[in-house]
C-alpha cells in the first residue's frame, strides 16, 4: 500500500491536473539553465562541449572513486532536465562517492533522434577515453530510460565497450504507444497521457516511418548480450504495461534483467520525495554493488 506521503502527493497531482494542463511547461521555464549552486560549491565539476551541448561530470571533492554513472534524463524527448534530476544525481554521488555524468542531449522538435544519438555516442566515447580507468554504469528515467536501453543495444551491436550495469526508472520503451494496456492504465496515471506521448514520439522520430525501430522503441530490439539491467516502475503509470511486456520478453534472453514493480506508484516516482523512492534508491545501490 502506498505511504501516506505518496497518497498526499498523488492528491496534489490530481488537484493540479498535471497531464491536462500547461503546468509542466510552466515548471520547465523554471529549469536551472546553469549548474545548480549546490553542485558548484559542493562538488568537483568537469564540463565539455560536445556538438555545442554540455556533458557535465560531477564528483565529491573529498572522495571520487572509479564508479562512473552516465545519466540520461526523462522528459518525453522534448523537455529539459528538472532540478529533481540534479538532486538524484547529487544523491548518487554522495552515497556512492562515484562520478556522475549528465548528458544534455538534443531535444525534439528542434532536433531528432539521430542528433540525440550522435551526441550521446560522442559523449560516451569521450568519457570512456578520458576516464579510461573508470567502471561505467548507465542510468536513465522515463524517456532517458528508453534511450539508455536503446543505446545499450546499439553499443552491443557495434561491438563497443559496454557499461557494467544499467538502471532504468519508468522507461519509455515504445513510442508507438501500441500496447492496448496503456489506454486501460491512462486513468490511473496522473502525469502522462497516450495522445501527448504519441505527439512527442512523432516529433522525436522526425519523419522516420518505422517507429518500431529499436533506436526509437527499444522493446522491439534484441535483448541478448545486454548484461545486468534493473527496471523500476509503478503499477499506476502508463508504462507499466510495456514494462510487464518487457518482463515477459526477456525471459528467453541471456541478459540478467531484474524487475522492481512498485504497487500504487506513479510515473517516475523515483524523483518524488516519498519513502518509496528511498526504498527504490536503496535497491538501486544494492543492485549496483552486487558483484555476482
Amino acid at each position: 500500500m502506498p505511504s501516506r506521503l505518496a497518497r498526499i502527493i498523488e492528491a496534489v497531482l490530481k488537484f493540479l491536473n498535471v497531464k491536462n494542463s500547461k503546468l509542466i511547461k510552466r515548471i520547465e521555464r523554471l529549469y536551472v539553465r546553469f549548474i545548480p549552486l549546490k553542485i558548484i560549491f559542493r562538488y568537483n565539476i568537469g564540463r565539455v562541449k560536445i556538438l555545442g551541448r554540455n556533458t557535465i561530470t560531477i564528483c565529491h571533492k573529498r572522495t571520487c572513486g572509479s564508479m562512473h554513472i552516465v545519466y540520461l534524463h526523462g522528459g518525453a524527448y522534448t523537455q529539459k532536465a528538472f532540478p529533481v534530476h540534479w538532486k538524484l544525481m547529487r544523491t548518487l554521488v554522495d552515497r556512492l562517492r562515484c562520478k556522475v555524468t549528465f548528458i544534455d542531449y538534443p531535444l525534439a522538435p528542434e532536433h531528432n533522434y539521430l542528433e540525440t544519438y550522435e551526441m550521446l555516442e560522442k559523449s560516451y566515447v569521450y568519457l570512456t577515453e578520458k576516464y579510461h580507468d573508470d567502471e561505467f554504469f548507465l542510468m536513465g528515467d522515463s524517456a532517458g530510460g528508453g534511450l539508455a536501453l536503446a543505446f545499450l543495444q546499439k553499443l552491443r551491436d557495434e561491438g563497443k565497450s559496454m557499461p557494467r550495469k544499467t538502471v532504468l526508472y519508468s522507461p519509455w520503451l515504445d513510442i508507438t504507444m501500441s500496447n492496448p494496456g496503456m489506454k486501460e492504465l491512462e486513468h490511473l496515471d496522473l502525469m502522462l497521457n497516450v495522445e501527448g506521448l504519441i505527439q512527442a514520439g512523432t516529433e522525436y522520430a522526425d519523419g522516420q516511418s518505422d517507429r518500431r525501430l529499436p533506436l526509437l522503441s527499444p522493446i522491439y530490439g534484441d535483448m541478448n548480450g545486454l548484461g545486468d539491467v534493473a527496471v523500476f516502475y509503478g503499477t499506476h503509470e502508463i508504462f507499466f504495461a510495456d514494462c510487464e511486456l518487457l518482463r515477459e520478453k526477456v525471459k528467453e534472453a541471456d541478459s540478467r534483467f531484474v524487475f522492481f514493480p512498485y504497487i500504487g506508484m506513479q510515473h517516475d516516482f523515483i524523483l518524488l520525495p516519498i519513502p518509496e523512492a528511498g526504498r527504490a534508491l536503496e535497491e538501486t545501490l544494492l543492485f549496483l554493488a552486487d558483484t555476482e
